[in-house]
């Protein structure tokens, strides 16, 4: 398997877990990993490269997490503060 490199890419396409959209400096990242939205192998590496991909992105100021899953994020909410440098390090 070749591993894919970010250069390779367009930004924010290509996920199979999240959905990303961009608006005026803010990045909407919706999980949607059914049937419940687990952490998984997939997720946490799509969480990672989506992590490196925001770092990178000087345009992005805020990013905004929610759930496919209505009460998901609710239920089991998280939290990630600091820098963006902290979403690549998190998995």
């Amino acid at each position: 398997m070749t591993p894919v490199l970010l250069e390779d890419i367009m930004a924010y396409e290509g996920y199979d877990c999240l959905k990303i959209r961009t608006d005026r400096g803010v990045a909407f990242v919706t999980i949607d990993n059914p049937p419940i939205n687990l952490f998984d192998f997939n997720l946490m590496q799509e969480m990672t490269r989506i992590g490196m991909e925001l770092e990178a992105d000087d345009d992005i100021h805020v990013v905004v997490f929610d759930s496919a899953d209505p009460g998901v994020l609710a239920r089991r909410g998280f939290f990630l503060g600091g820098r963006f440098r902290s979403l690549g390090g998190v998995v």
